[in-house]
């Protein structure tokens, strides 16, 4: 992470050194929350976690406060994590998340306690705080969520990235892909790694590795693409193809024959209008009428789900 980057002075002391004196300057100064910065009043969901964490790395780094939360007004209140909430230790906290991150991404998590015990910070007094400090090296970039998870109305999907775009985290777009893939390419190597790692790269070819991969076989070029593609491609490729076995699930989801389109939530006039003078069978069969869009078969097939 570039700390060097960082728009505010006692937030760039608090991450050079983060000592008691640093995180209570860094409240006092109260630089509010943005792209590197998220309060909290407790602990959240595993979910939710990660995906912020993500979206942090993929921007550059960051730290997410737990025990501090932004008011309407801008304003911060530091009240500390509640008595009724979790106080992480910070050798198991990785377990947490785990599952959802690059195994290169959890050496660059850390959590640090901030515990007020005397006199000496005044209103902080007697108050706890945990902060989840997030980095990572540029050439490990992108960051790819590992794995599927939902809690509540929060979600993430193996192959997908995420960004920060202010204080909210959002799934990354063509142009900002393309800036992380540009930053990563740009990226001297510090260590050691393997040649997929290497492939990985942007601007890299399978052809650029020929001089150090002296045993590969002798097979057509088209081969050498085909693997050049898997791998720069990964994440997207697995993620498609969730998408495609999802779709051939609730394609041949049965559709009652008496039920009321009329009387459904979440669909479009015109789609009730076709569904109801058709009657489907199934989704499948539902989602090829002109006039029902992705919109209208999503929204079926929830309330399919409840009946």
């Amino acid at each position: 992470m570039s700390i060097e980057n960082m728009n505010k002075d006692s937030l760039l002391d608090f991450f050079k050194e983060p000592t008691l004196e640093a995180f209570s300057n860094f409240l006092e100064e109260n630089v509010g929350e943005g792209s590197q910065v998220e309060f909290k009043g407790r602990w959240i969901n595993d979910v939710k976690l990660a995906k912020i964490m993500m979206g942090m790395a993929n921007s550059g780094g960051g730290c997410i406060v737990i025990g501090v939360s932004e008011e309407t007004d801008g304003s911060i209140a530091a009240t500390g994590i509640p008595a009724d909430d979790r106080v992480y230790d910070p050798a198991d906290f990785s377990k947490i998340v785990e599952k959802y991150l690059p195994q290169k991404v959890e050496k660059c998590i850390s959590i640090k306690n901030f515990f007020y015990d005397n006199d000496v910070y005044g209103s902080l007094k007697g108050k706890k705080f945990q902060v989840v400090f997030i980095s990572v090296e540029i050439g490990d970039l992108p960051i790819i969520c590992e794995s599927d998870g939902q809690r509540e109305n929060e979600k993430l999907r193996r192959g997908e990235i995420y960004i920060r775009r202010g204080s909210t985290t959002d799934l990354v777009n063509y142009d900002e892909l393309q800036e992380i893939l540009e930053r990563c390419s740009k990226a001297p190597l510090k260590k050691s790694c393997k040649m997929i790692e290497l492939l990985k790269r942007p601007q890299v070819t399978y052809k650029d590795l020929a001089p150090v991969d002296t045993t590969r076989p002798n097979l057509p070029d088209e081969v050498f693409e085909q693997v050049e593609i898997a791998v720069k491609y990964e994440g997207y490729i697995i993620r498609q193809e969730q998408q495609i076995k999802e779709m051939r699930r609730i394609e041949v989801k049965k559709i009652p024959e008496d039920i009321d389109y009329s009387s459904l939530k979440g669909l479009r006039l015109e789609a009730v209008e076709k569904l109801s003078k058709i009657r489907p069978q199934n989704l499948g069969q539902a989602s090829r009428i002109s006039g029902v869009n992705p919109a209208d078969i999503t929204a079926l097939n929830i309330i399919l789900e409840s009946l």
